[in-house]
């Protein structure tokens, strides 16, 4: 039950963060940049360890470390996603080089642990398919908190 909650905890700091990364960039006044700072933060929660020495790492090494550092497979897809949708706010920011690093860190991290990643994966419909298959039932309030509002039902 401590593990279950542990995750859920998670699921929803992960679903904030994406919720917020994704109102920042189709507000009024976008910040690319405090955007990608705030999605780093919520994956340095994730892996426990600083993501600023992991996210300079080549792609397949950051899907390695992620491999033998015990990170749960469940908390993985977060990450991947997490790392796809930042390679787009970099994108946005003009970081083209560093937008295509996460992009590929993305890839990586997905294939390494069998995963599916592409543009569904970050789109509000992505997003709520994701949401739905982790949240317990009984957690659902915290889900629906978590989302966007043009996800919510």
């Amino acid at each position: 039950m401590l593990k279950q909650d542990y995750l859920v905890r998670m699921f929803s700091d992960f679903a904030r963060a994406i919720r917020l990364a994704v109102e920042r960039s189709r507000g009024k006044d976008p910040d690319p940049d405090g955007t990608a700072e705030m999605l780093e933060l919520q994956l340095d929660a994730a892996i426990d360890m600083d993501s600023s020495l992991l996210l300079n790492l080549a792609p397949e090494s950051v899907a390695s470390v992620l491999q033998v550092s015990g990170t749960d497979p469940r908390l993985v897809e977060y990450i991947c996603r997490t790392l796809l949708l930042e390679s787009r706010v970099l994108m946005d920011a003009g970081k083209e080089e560093l937008s295509d690093l996460r992009e590929d860190q993305a890839f990586a991290v997905a294939e390494a642990f069998g995963l599916q990643l592409d543009a569904h994966s970050i789109s509000a419909e992505g997003f709520e398919e994701l949401f739905d298959d982790t949240f317990p039932e009984d957690y659902q309030e915290l889900r629906d908190d978590a989302l966007p509002e043009d996800c919510q039902e």
